[in-house]
């Protein structure tokens, strides 16, 4: 099941499993290097794990991903502004209604 919701979080939004990958990743790191002693070791263990990040950052597709995030929000930027521009639409189709309804009452309240 958990890997189920991975590749469904993954195939979705790419960039989250990105973040939670390097998260989980850097947790594991300081796990692992907090048991050696030799300061030394450490430095060497932490040079290590800044290279192979760094290789892996530059092999994965981040612009890519970036791009088809900047697309996604462009289509929730567009049809949110669509669904406002109806709704101004409605709302100034509806005024002279309601002001025809004001005038129209108020004839009423004044005619004999």
């Amino acid at each position: 099941m958990l890997i189920l919701l991975v590749y469904i979080v993954g195939t979705i939004k790419s960039y989250i499993m990105i973040i939670l990958v390097l998260s989980i990743s850097t947790f594991l790191f300081f796990n692992f290097i907090s048991f050696f002693k030799n300061v030394v070791i450490k430095a060497f263990v932490l040079l290590l794990f800044i290279f192979i990040i760094t290789i892996i950052a530059f092999q994965a597709n981040f612009a890519g991903q970036l791009k088809i995030l900047a697309e996604e929000s462009k289509v929730q930027i567009d049809s949110f502004q669509k669904i406002i521009r109806l709704q101004n639409r409605k709302a100034k189709a509806l005024y002279p209604q309601q002001k025809l309804m004001q005038v129209l009452k108020e004839m009423i309240l004044h005619s004999p």
